[in-house]
């Protein structure tokens, strides 16, 4: 059990956020152990043969760890907005003897990967130049691609914690996030299976991130350090199987995501729409489309509201 006390300022400075390198280097872990990535089986399929003639040797020496994988690699997250390439530079200003001491703490006493080796030969400084270089590689070829899909995704959880933060307090949303996540008189306790005491985390000043994760899988963890801003990622509701780009990355990877259908009808909702509207324009039933409508609607992805005696649906 991980006790995070938090006071009334650290809890005014927590916020949500969306982190691209978080999600790339998960997408990396996913390549490096398939079997601990059902849900992006589609995405695996897809990108391996992209990934050919990349040197990917010295991002999996760092990921294929059996477990912790070093913090430096997923600075804490700043904004949805933020460029990919804002998130290399806080990771090539890592302190050296932070670098060294993670990736010590990674592979517990074994002995360090040839190649990790090889990279730590000319100092922390130049192993985070070549990772950095590999990232951006792997981010261009696997992630960019898609990431309007995906970014959706993130962006839509947020906004629906955001509705239940409004309307039920941070108490509920925060509960909400994970099972092994609870509030509960000023303290977030988090249930970590790896820990067999309880450990307090009694530096929380600066408030937490909780970002949601879709390419993490079903799972809730954590960056928790000194010094560094304490991140917590936790599975996106609704866990959505597979991510694929098309020809048009922002809407073949929406339908990739929710169903083709699904897709179409989020896109004429940019404006307000009846069932019956919306039928007429997709050439289905009425049946058919409320049933549609539901399933969005309960994941959050649409609002409505009674005009009269009419039922507006709006994409939120």
């Amino acid at each position: 059990m991980i006790q995070v006390p938090m006071t009334a300022a650290s809890l005014a400075a927590s916020r949500f956020a969306v982190s691209r390198m978080s999600e790339t280097v998960d997408g990396l872990r996913a390549l490096a152990d398939p079997t601990h990535a059902a849900h992006l089986q589609r995405w695996l399929r897809w990108v391996r043969p992209r990934l050919r003639g990349l040197d990917l040797s010295l991002l999996d020496a760092l990921v294929r760890t059996g477990g912790y994988v070093p913090d430096f690699l997923t600075p804490p997250p700043v904004g949805a907005d933020r460029p990919f390439a804002d998130d290399l530079d806080d990771l090539l200003a890592t302190p050296a003897d932070r670098v060294r001491a993670e990736i010590e703490l990674a592979h517990r006493g074994r002995p360090l990967p040839v190649r990790l080796n090889m990279a730590l030969a000319d100092g922390e400084e130049a192993l985070l130049e070549q990772v950095a270089v590999a990232l951006r590689q792997f981010w261009r070829v696997a992630m960019q691609p898609c990431w309007p899909a995906i970014g959706t995704a993130l962006d839509d959880d947020i906004a629906f914690r955001s509705r239940v933060l409004a309307r039920h307090g941070a108490a509920t949303a925060l509960s909400q996030l994970d099972r092994g996540l609870q509030w509960d008189d000023g303290c977030l306790r988090i249930a970590s299976p790896d820990i067999s005491e309880t450990l307090e985390a009694d530096w929380v000043d600066a408030g937490v991130v909780f970002s949601p994760s879709l390419f993490g899988g079903p799972r809730l963890y954590l960056l928790l350090q000194p010094l560094v801003q304490t991140v917590v990622y936790y599975p996106v509701r609704n866990m959505i199987h597979g991510v694929q780009p098309g020809r048009d990355p922002g809407r073949d990877g929406q339908a990739e995501l929710i169903g083709h259908t699904r897709a179409r009808i989020l896109t004429l909702l940019e404006r307000p729409q009846t069932t019956a509207d919306l039928a007429a324009r997709l050439s289905l039933s009425p049946s058919t489309v409320s049933y549609h409508l539901g399933v969005l609607y309960r994941a959050g992805l649409l609002e409505r509201r009674r005009d009269r005696r009419r039922v507006v649906y709006t994409r939120v």
